[in-house]
């Protein structure tokens, strides 16, 4: 990306409060895991103090200028992080030295966008034909290798500037879905400035074109159909691959002349760290795998009858925060609530097309829990005692506890409908730490310890060693129910029971199982 600070005069909005003519400042990033700074200024007046204190909870901003060439609109749809400060300096004339004060507000923009109208093109008709995303570090989709052709990416590089050199290296497509395809190109920036920050990620930069799709879509729905694309490829690579800003360019269709540039840059709060220690053995389909399995698996998410289930599956996987500085993973009790729930959201789609949540229907169910009712009110341990009121008033509070459990017992619990899951979809993971139930090889199940951290248990230092490969076990769980839900080859994996062999924690699941039961209250 390249580093630059815009000055403008917009109109900012807070709610129903609105202040015209305000003199703002952007810095766009260099490196696009930096935020975007925003600044503006007020007059330090008694009503702009009033105003300020209006807006701190948070505003959005939109310029329009205009010259007699093009109009530009630069848009920030919302902040965080807002602080202010009182400001001023001294003009000096020939007659007099006065001092202006300022309200300076200072924040970060979640999105900034620009876009720049041509005003001799035409108004009507206009169709996307240019649409750049800018994507962060991944492991399959291209990379450089030796440099094809010299080119100078347009908002992007200056031609004068004698410190950097731009190429195009390799690129591939793929086929979103029909009508709509996407070609990944890896551009190459060679800087030759010794002081300049994390080089690593300024050496590289990999886009994503789209151009001659056949349906008419807005930049949102656009951005939406790559953020599909980049999820299925986060899964497949185990590292979060996320679009941080993009380019799109409008044209009119009888002239094919350049009708408006738009930009957009996404918040830093987006953008996964970059992790340049990442190799092949960390992701879940090797590279000679990787074509097919976009293609089967773009496929077959689309036609999932529980795709929205599926996306929250794989969205809540790819998202992973907590990472070391040598790029491996660290255990957290996050992670493991997230990708239990996500274990729940496959099984909860599953149940929907199985009718597998509850055992009897619903006047059935009635039915039942009126005679379980009266079953209860009889019992010796419920029913009141003749001529006790303080004994009877406590079976009252008794009998009501139970009847609001009644309706749990119609319902199929979920490690039934976890097993009819991995019969359908023919997941095996006898090999590793069993989710459900309880043995003597496995007296603590992944259920269990979910069910001892939701309910706020404590857990020693000692046990936080079989914590962490029982957070592993978890996920390569989750991971082979994804890989099967998209009718993927779990032998074409990392997954796999003989890729897993040789892990720890495979092998020594039963031992930290076991760790567990004797610490259990």
């Amino acid at each position: 990306m390249e580093r630059k600070i815009l000055e403008f005069n917009a109109e900012v909005q807070s709610e129903s409060i609105k202040i015209e003519n305000v003199s703002c400042k952007i810095i766009l990033p260099e490196l696009q895991n930096e935020d975007i700074f925003l600044e503006i200024s007020l007059e330090a007046s008694s009503e702009n103090f009033r105003l300020a204190e209006e807006i701190s909870v948070g505003f959005s901003i939109r310029s329009l200028g205009c010259n007699s060439y093009s109009k530009e609109e630069i848009s920030v749809s919302s902040v965080r992080e807002i602080t202010s400060s009182i400001s001023g300096y001294y003009e000096i004339d020939s007659t007099r030295a006065s001092k202006q004060r300022y309200i300076i507000m200072k924040a970060i923009a979640n999105d900034v966008k620009i876009r720049v109208a041509h005003h001799n093109s035409c108004e009507v008709d206009k169709n996307i034909n240019i649409f750049k995303f800018w994507l962060t570090q991944s492991r399959w989709l291209p990379q450089p290798q030796h440099i094809m052709q010299s080119i100078v990416m347009q908002g992007m590089v200056n031609d004068s500037d004698e410190n950097l050199i731009t190429h195009k290296a390799r690129e591939t497509s793929f086929t979103i879905r029909e009508g709509l395809e996407i070609k990944f190109v890896s551009y190459c920036f060679c800087y030759y400035d010794s002081h300049r920050k994390n080089k690593k990620i300024s050496e590289q930069v990999l886009a994503a074109e789209l151009s001659n799709f056949t349906e008419k879509k807005s930049e949102k729905e656009l951005l939406a159909e790559i953020e599909f694309f980049l999820m299925i490829v986060s899964f497949s690579e185990r590292r979060r691959i996320a679009c941080y800003g993009y380019r799109a360019e409008n044209t009119c269709s009888d002239t094919n002349n350049i009708h408006e540039v738009v930009d957009y840059y996404r918040p830093s709060s987006h953008i996964p760290a970059e992790n340049f220690n990442y190799v092949y053995e960390d992701t879940l389909i090797d590279g000679e795998y990787f074509r097919e399995f976009m293609i089967q698996a773009l496929n077959n998410s689309i036609k999932c009858e529980f795709k929205e289930y599926l996306f929250e599956a794989i969205g809540k996987i790819v998202c992973r925060k907590n990472i070391s500085p040598t790029g491996t993973y660290l255990f957290s009790i996050d992670d493991y609530l997230s990708y239990y729930s996500a274990l729940e959201n496959l099984v909860n789609g599953f149940r929907d097309t199985q009718n597998l949540h509850h055992i009897l229907e619903k006047e059935s169910c009635q039915e039942f829990s009126k005679d379980i009712k009266k079953f209860i009110g009889k019992h010796s341990l419920f029913a009141d005692v003749e001529g006790n009121v303080s004994e009877n008033e406590k079976r009252k509070n008794k009998r009501k506890l139970m009847y609001e459990k009644i309706s749990e017992l119609n319902r199929i619990s979920f490690g039934t409908a976890f097993r009819s899951f991995c019969e359908f979809y023919q997941v095996d993971i006898n090999d590793l730490w069993p989710l459900t139930g309880k043995s003597t090889e496995a007296p603590v199940s992944l259920s269990m310890i979910r069910n001892r951290i939701i309910h706020g248990e404590r857990f020693e230092n000692k046990e936080y060693e079989a914590l962490v490969f029982a957070n592993i076990n978890l996920r390569w769980i989750l991971e082979r129910c994804i890989l099967r839900v998209l009718d993927w080859d779990i032998k074409k994996s990392r997954v796999h029971p003989l890729c897993l062999k040789s892990e720890f924690a495979q092998s020594r699941w039963q031992e930290y199982s076991t760790s567990l039961s004797k610490t259990q209250k």
